[in-house]
């Protein structure tokens, strides 16, 4: 998708020896949103990814979590299906036959290609991610193929740098590796962010996150137990 990596929104600070509390605090909501929504999907074995959309006023007008592996879709429309992604959850709470293009869409993980077309078809004006997916680098180029993609196309930001940006990859790159080892996915997501792989290959060995999962742990426990090797992985 086209980017804007460089808007100040998703530029992180300077390290520094601010306290996890303080950068969570810090964090834009939607975003703390996405995350633990992200985090309840990776609780119910799903992929760990979540959306987010909001207003024309900035109130949140819809949610929405992966549900790949799940077979209950709960407050969603999707479960156990190949599109249960958590964006077109969140999209399926909107009301057809609108323009939304005062609405903002933000997600976790960079949208792949069923759910751009989705933002598209929903005429979403900005979306925002966290992190990249590098399985979808080559969605920049959609609108200019068309001009009825192009017209539509939402002003897109992301992604982010940091930590947070960490997390929300590792979430699914975590469940790709203790379920399909070896799989196209994994190694695209392991080539992007290697040291993100080496992180996640210790956490599955380990069944860290698992017990962290299984015991409820909120999202802010587990980023404040995960906080310094998510630091080292994006080289702080």
């Amino acid at each position: 998708m086209r980017r804007e990596p460089d808007h100040p929104a998703v530029v992180s600070a300077a390290p520094g020896p601010s306290a996890f509390e303080d950068r969570w605090a810090e964090l834009e909501p939607e975003f703390r949103h996405c995350l633990e929504l992200a985090w309840k999907s990776a609780q119910s074995g799903s992929l760990g990814i979540g959306s987010v959309i909001t207003g024309a006023g900035g109130a949140v007008v819809a949610t929405g979590r992966n549900r790949l592996f799940e077979q209950h879709c709960g407050d969603d429309q999707l479960a156990g299906s190949p599109v249960a992604h958590a964006e077109m959850n969140a999209l399926g709470k909107l009301k057809s036959g609108r323009s939304h293009r005062d609405f903002t869409l933000w997600t976790s993980l960079e949208p792949c290609l069923l759910c751009a077309g989705g933002i598209r078809l929903a005429q979403i004006g900005t979306v925002r991610f966290l992190a990249e997916d590098p399985l979808w680098s080559g969605l920049s180029g959609l609108p200019a193929l068309d001009p009825f993609i192009g017209a539509g196309w939402p002003r897109i930001t992301g992604p982010a740098d940091g930590e947070f940006a960490a997390f929300a990859l590792l979430l699914p790159l975590h469940t790709s590796r203790f379920w399909t080892p070896g799989s196209e996915i994994e190694l695209a997501w392991r080539a992007h962010a290697p040291a993100l792989g080496e992180l996640a290959t210790e956490l599955v060995a380990s069944h860290e996150l698992v017990a962290l999962a299984a015991n409820g742990t909120p999202v802010e426990e587990v980023l404040g137990e995960l906080w310094e090797r998510l630091q080292l992985s994006c080289g702080r």
